[in-house]
């Protein structure tokens, strides 16, 4: 989580990428996250469409 993120110290010797891959791959194991974190904040196409429709509505004269 991103409250978690701030307080990590990279080791000088690890490559930080692989080193915090590790660190959100535990947090997945241990059921701390989700996942697909980034997926929980994605609008799916469904509800695109629904945005697109109601803004659409909103818009056109009657």
């Amino acid at each position: 989580p991103d409250w978690r993120m701030k307080g990590v110290m990279v080791p000088d010797d690890q490559d930080p990428d692989t080193y915090l891959a590790e660190i959100k791959q535990d947090l997945i194991a241990q059921k701390l996250v989700p996942g697909d974190a980034e997926g929980v904040k994605a609008a799916t196409e469904k509800q695109v469409d629904q945005a697109a429709d109601a803004l659409l509505e909103s818009i056109t004269v009657k």
